[in-house]
């Protein structure tokens, strides 16, 4: 289920690729269903200013938000995640952390 939506002045493949990796953030989180993703979106925004569709472009102010509500807990939110863009974007994507996997995904 995506949230947000994409408005990007990037090139088509960007585009896609942004589109994609939102998806898979979503699918990532999905196992705090929906209300909780949607609390973590709007703390996202309210914390960072940081809105759904940038993640591909900041994706540290996503992992900090992670953190900063779930604590040592984030760090399966993230694996969920990882595991969502390496399935996607395999070969391509080999990345360990969330940060790494997003900027391969966006290549």
């Amino acid at each position: 289920m995506m949230i947000g939506f994409v408005v990007s002045m990037e090139g088509p493949k960007q585009a896609k690729n942004s589109q994609q990796i939102l998806a898979c953030i979503d699918e990532g989180m999905s196992l705090l269903g929906e209300s909780g993703m949607k609390a973590v979106y709007w703390q996202m925004e309210k914390n960072f200013g940081l809105k759904h569709e940038e993640i591909p472009i900041r994706p540290e102010d996503f992992t900090s938000t992670l953190d900063m509500l779930f604590g040592s807990g984030a760090a399966v939110i993230r694996k969920m995640i990882v595991s969502e863009i390496a399935k996607r974007f395999e070969p391509a994507c080999t990345a360990g952390s969330l940060e790494e996997a997003v900027r391969a995904a966006e290549r």
